[in-house]
């Protein structure tokens, strides 16, 4: 699920980073092995804000995740590129997991 949000490449490359990264741990992680489900994307406007959200309804997340102190790479990278863009980044991993970024939506540029 998406809306047509314009984004200049300094935003749009972190962005498709950090939706690559969640995709793949939900593919690598959410299901047993050879199992299926289901996961979910979204990338929609909130209250002036981007809101990227990835769901699936596999296994979650151990007791007391932190993203910040997560040892793989891409979690970290994932937290990271947050910051860098100026978002907040939250992970639920209670039932199934729930990750979303938030961020500001940018201000609109009048072309010259």
């Amino acid at each position: 699920e998406a809306e047509s949000i314009h984004l200049d490449s300094t935003l749009a490359v972190p962005l498709g980073l950090i939706l690559t990264e969640l995709l793949i741990n939900a593919s690598k992680y959410a299901y047993a092995a050879g199992g299926s489900g289901e996961v979910r994307v979204a990338c929609l406007r909130e209250m002036g804000n981007i809101v990227l959200r990835v769901q699936d309804q596999g296994v979650g997340l151990a007791d007391g995740f932190d993203p910040e102190q997560a040892s793989g790479l891409g979690m970290r990278l994932v937290t990271s590129l947050s910051r860098q863009i100026g978002g907040q980044f939250t992970i639920d991993g209670s039932m199934g997991t729930d990750a979303k970024l938030v961020l500001p939506l940018p201000a609109q540029r009048n072309p010259a």
